[in-house]
């Protein structure tokens, strides 16, 4: 496991037995690993915090609109993916995944549940939106109080070429 962004590794079923429980539910909603720790510390009665991004699925059901973020870095594999209900994009971020597969490739899940078909060139409105919606997964993910800080090079030209960023905009750190 770990070394693809396919759905066959992706997409696996999650039980979790709850204090009480004697029948399992079952529902075709995503869930992801960052909904363990929620969940967990409710059923023990313990307070999470507002840093907490996963959901606790004790009590809560999953909106059907809920996106799903997943990565891979392994054996020249890099690249991240964002999947909706019906949407999957998929950004190559090492040259050995972006030779194999292209750069950027968006599936359409209600049709092509093996994701044979790219639909990145016949639907750019779609991977422009997911876009939007990864960027706001990733920078979600390091929230914090931040410090300005300077991006350089590469990295800046491609913040800016996607839009994320403006000319000359100054950005903060997550980290501080």
């Amino acid at each position: 496991h770990g070394g693809s962004l396919h759905p066959a590794l992706l997409e696996v079923p999650m039980m979790i037995k709850l204090p009480g429980m004697s029948t399992g539910l079952r529902s075709a909603r995503m869930a992801q690993h960052i909904d363990l720790l929620p969940t967990i510390l409710s059923v023990a009665g313990l307070p999470g915090t507002s840093e907490l991004r996963g959901a606790d699925l004790s009590r809560e059901l999953l909106p059907e609109d809920r996106s799903v973020f997943s990565s891979v870095n392994k054996a020249g594999l890099a690249g991240i993916s964002l999947t909706t209900e019906r949407w999957k994009l998929v950004v190559a971020k090492s040259g050995l995944f972006k030779d194999t597969h292209g750069a950027i490739r968006l599936f359409d899940r209600k049709v092509d549940l093996k994701e044979t078909e790219d639909l990145s060139a016949k639907d750019p409105e779609s991977v422009h939106l997911l876009e939007g919606l990864l960027a706001r997964e990733q920078i979600g993910r390091h929230r914090a109080t931040a410090k300005e800080v300077s991006i350089h090079g590469d990295l800046r030209r491609e913040l800016e070429a996607l839009g994320y960023i403006e000319e000359g905009e100054k950005l903060k750190d997550p980290a501080n």
